[in-house]
């Protein structure tokens, strides 16, 4: 269904400007009990990275966190995919030490929640506290 959705996306006259995609276990996750789900990474990443999706976005892991951009299972410096996890509500929190890895920018074990602004050029995402305190943002552009 995920590749078949998004070819029929990119045959609209009028294409998206943006492919976000969304689900619940996260591809990349740097909590130390659970993490990343290397089936769903296997199996959908690929999809992913030929529809050239901008973002990912998934729940699951009980935390915030943002990554570089990445393609395959490394950073990337042209093109790649931002994952964002954010399931910082709902149940207990993951730990508050992640685990070390390249393409983590910004990881947050506490209540929180994320802001995804867009416009026709830009897709601000911002992570947030409860109490309004910002974890991190990025700003991204076409």
């Amino acid at each position: 269904f995920l590749d078949a959705d998004l070819t029929a996306a990119e045959a609209r006259a009028t294409p998206p400007e943006w492919y976000v995609t969304s689900h619940h276990r996260s591809m990349f996750a740097s909590e130390q009990n659970g993490g990343s789900d290397l089936t769903v990474r296997s199996a959908w990443q690929p999809i992913l990275e030929k529809h050239k999706t901008d973002v990912d976005y998934s729940g699951h892991d009980h935390h915030f966190e943002m990554t570089t951009p990445i393609l395959g299972d490394a950073v990337s410096t042209s093109g790649g995919i931002r994952y964002v996890v954010s399931g910082g509500a709902g149940a207990l929190l993951d730990s508050p030490t992640p685990i070390p890895n390249p393409w983590t920018i910004a990881y947050y074990a506490g209540l929180s929640f994320a802001i995804v602004d867009v416009a026709d050029t830009t897709m601000k995402i911002a992570g947030y506290r409860t109490d309004g305190t910002e974890i991190h943002s990025i700003t991204l552009a076409k």
